[in-house]
């Protein structure tokens, strides 16, 4: 694997064979179609490709600005990455135009290709699925992560961790134990 980085192929991203962590993030504004929050949304897509280099993050595909498929080797790097790109957020002051929506799902997914256009790497199965549904019920500011009890278990020090019990998910056969981040 070469450096992680938003620059590289689909060579730098992890190994679809292997477990991946996926991390997807929504931008939500109340008026988006303004030019503040589509600067408030550029700043994010900023921050969060500097904290995706920070973290050894990847990113996959980005679909409309700042809303991010990203793939971390392991579930620490990706809920610090959400973690610390949240804190960036708030503290440059674009929390006050945006909100970004995060959630975090780990897994082996059913195969990875890269894509036709891009040459990015992309996955696909549930546990990509899920990683977007995850994040489509977290609200603008909050991360959320379905995550397996071993994953608790690796938690990274002073990161907190509240369990919110079993969701269910479209398209995810069995509920889901789903815990808040930060």
């Amino acid at each position: 694997r070469g450096a992680p980085g938003v620059n590289g192929g689909a060579f730098q991203a992890p190994d679809p064979a292997s477990r991946v962590t996926f991390v997807f993030t929504f931008v939500h504004a109340a008026a988006m179609g303004s030019s503040d929050c589509l600067d408030s949304a550029i700043t994010w897509a900023d921050l969060a490709r500097q904290e995706l280099l920070h973290r050894g993050g990847y990113e996959c595909q980005e679909v409309g600005e700042g809303n991010f498929m990203l793939a971390f080797d392991n579930v620490p790097a990706a809920v610090v990455f959400c973690a610390e790109a949240q804190r960036r957020v708030s503290e440059s002051g674009e929390d006050k135009r945006i909100g970004v929506a995060m959630g975090v799902a780990s897994g082996v997914p059913a195969y990875g290709k890269p894509h036709s256009k891009t040459g990015r790497q992309d996955y696909f199965g549930k546990v990509v699925n899920l990683a977007a549904r995850v994040a489509k019920r977290a609200k603008p500011g909050q991360v959320l992560a379905a995550l397996t009890q071993q994953d608790t278990q690796k938690w990274p020090q002073g990161l907190a961790i509240h369990n919110m019990g079993k969701m269910a998910f479209k398209g995810i056969g069995k509920r889901t134990e789903v815990y808040q981040v930060g």
